[in-house]
């Protein structure tokens, strides 16, 4: 195995989540690969319940930072990746077994320099809703601009030289819409490959992304994330 995968995960307050984060790596097919868990200056048990996690296996690392904000967390895991290959996942998210494998084989049998599958969202009740949509290859900016995929941050197997030749990074400060910024430019200067299986968990709870309240002042963040990748394309 000649690729070797950095998995960058940002950890602020997800301590009842962050052991089957972790353990969903650890128990990846795909062996070549470093765990970086940057622990953002949680309040809560998350840092020693990573570092349990974690436990004597070599290849976990577990950071800990004063508290900086999604952006910055990622970024330092990002500078203390040795990988060839980063991919991002939140730590209350997890992966199905065979994630890593199939992204790495797609993306390496494609020449891609994205390897890209599906998820699906994971209710706190229990219900797992299946998400079903398109997978288009190749250069996905339109599509993505449209509508007509779905991306989640933790779903993209990524080269690393991409990220370095383009000088992509996550802006710091941006308390909401990072992540759309960010694949937004992506999209624009890489070519991507599909795994058309639904192979992330992403957990929807209680002050996540997705079910925090609607605030003029946070999406004005979003709204000039957007604007920022305008700019780039």
């Amino acid at each position: 195995m000649s690729k070797s995968v950095s998995v960058v995960v940002p950890a602020y307050n997800v301590g009842p989540y962050i052991e089957d984060c972790i353990k969903s790596v650890i128990n990846q097919t795909y062996s070549n690969w470093e765990l970086i868990v940057v622990n953002d200056g949680s309040t809560d048990n998350t840092y020693n319940l990573a570092k349990q996690a974690a436990g004597n296996e070599r290849r976990v690392r577990v950071h800990n930072q004063n508290n900086q904000g999604v952006s910055v967390a990622r970024n330092t895991g990002l500078s203390m990746a040795t990988g060839t290959d980063i991919i991002f996942l939140d730590g209350d998210d997890f992966w199905l077994p065979d994630c890593l494998e199939k992204l790495v084989d797609t993306k390496e049998r494609s020449g891609a320099q994205v390897g890209y599958c599906g998820y699906n969202h994971l209710y706190m009740n229990g219900y797992n809703r299946n998400y079903r949509y398109g997978y288009p290859d190749g250069n996905i900016l339109i599509p993505a601009i449209k509508g007509e995929v779905r991306f989640h941050l933790g779903a993209l197997l990524i080269d690393k030289k991409v990220l370095t030749d383009n000088n992509l990074l996550f802006t710091e400060g941006c308390l909401i819409g990072q992540d759309l910024e960010f694949m937004l430019k992506l999209a624009a200067v890489a070519t991507y490959k599909s795994v058309s299986e639904n192979l992330l968990m992403y957990r929807v709870r209680p002050g996540s992304a997705i079910k925090s309240k609607w605030k003029w002042e946070r999406h004005l963040h979003a709204l000039k994330g957007v604007r920022r990748a305008t700019e780039f394309i």
